[in-house]
């Protein structure tokens, strides 16, 4: 699904675990391939993961994937190794342009679905020429939804503060559903959705397009609700081709794309240096460490009071 606004304890753990490893500056010399299977190198067949939340590091990564795979000739074929229940919109669409160029260059594409593959995963893949999926994949998730926080109740109630939020003459549209110091209109939640509703339609093309030839329009639009399948499920209406692992995946990219079947195999992986790690403050752990300044405190109530539209799944509780 689309979700707008991050609740607090997603944004700790997004904005600032995820975020303190800035891979956004990182060259395609560090995309390492490693063999997953020994064969002709003249015939190769690459693995791209995509794991986790999708974001603009993990949208910069996978692009420098794509790159590597489509200047490397002796690549016929591409996997998409997905697990994950997406992530924010304009990644997960820059990721689905990034397929589209696989496809243009020649390369034969098919994605493999591991544990979950939903909204965003399922967003950015939808171009493959198939689509495999684990026996317990979870898939779907094709709607929108929004949320932000409010802090009025809290400041004025509890603590005592009222904010003040002053909007220029000209621009009295700039309060509308981005000030976190007052509760929610009408009209707040009527602009919230005329956004949502683009992104949902937007979303629902993809999947059209996606799936054309086997899917209808009518039969697409009729899944695109926001509903989860499980892999067996999605497989009966369509939204993937068949059910399998990622060496099923890889044998059905080799068939794709008319190589041998002793072609090489190889995964794309994220090489990070120590020297890019101490730079990123990870800590000893893996972690990324934060300072919780002031310019990290103030950074962090912007982020939360600016409506973010994001593909993701979140099941609920």
């Amino acid at each position: 699904m689309i979700l707008m606004g991050v609740v607090a304890v997603t944004f700790l753990l997004i904005g600032m675990g995820a975020g303190g490893l800035d891979l956004s500056n990182f060259q395609e010399s560090d995309v390492v391939a490693t063999t997953y299977r020994s064969g002709d190198r003249n015939q190769k067949v690459a693995i791209i993961p995509v794991t986790g939340l999708i974001d603009n590091q993990q949208a910069a990564f996978f692009s420098r994937c794509v790159h590597r795979a489509i200047h490397d000739p002796n690549v016929y074929a591409v996997v998409l190794r997905v697990d994950s229940g997406g992530g924010m919109v304009s990644p997960s669409d820059e990721m689905w342009r990034d397929v589209k160029s696989l496809k243009d260059a020649g390369k034969y594409v098919v994605a493999s679905y591991g544990s979950i593959a939903a909204s965003g995963g399922y967003y950015m893949s939808a171009p493959a020429h198939e689509i495999y999926a684990q026996h317990t994949t979870i898939t779907g998730s094709i709607g929108v939804m929004g949320g932000a926080w409010t802090f009025r109740g809290l400041l004025e109630e509890k603590l005592g503060i009222k904010p003040e939020v002053i909007t220029a003459t000209g621009s009295p549209d700039k309060d509308v559903a981005n000030n976190l110091y007052r509760d929610w209109t009408e009209a707040d939640r009527t602009s919230v959705r005329k956004l949502l509703n683009s992104m949902h339609e937007r979303f629902t093309d993809i999947v059209i397009e996606g799936r054309e030839g086997k899917l209808s329009e009518d039969e697409a639009r009729a899944l695109c609700t926001g509903k989860v399948f499980t892999a067996e499920e999605a497989k009966r209406v369509k939204l993937i081709d068949a059910i399998g692992y990622l060496d099923e995946a890889v044998d059905a990219a080799i068939a794709g794309a008319e190589i041998t079947y002793d072609a090489k195999v190889e995964y794309y992986e994220q090489r990070v240096s120590l020297a890019q790690m101490l730079g990123a403050g990870v800590n000893q752990r893996g972690g990324a460490s934060v300072q919780m300044d002031s310019e990290t405190i103030q950074r962090l109530m912007a982020e939360l009071s600016m409506p973010r539209l994001m593909y993701l799944y979140q099941p609920s509780r």
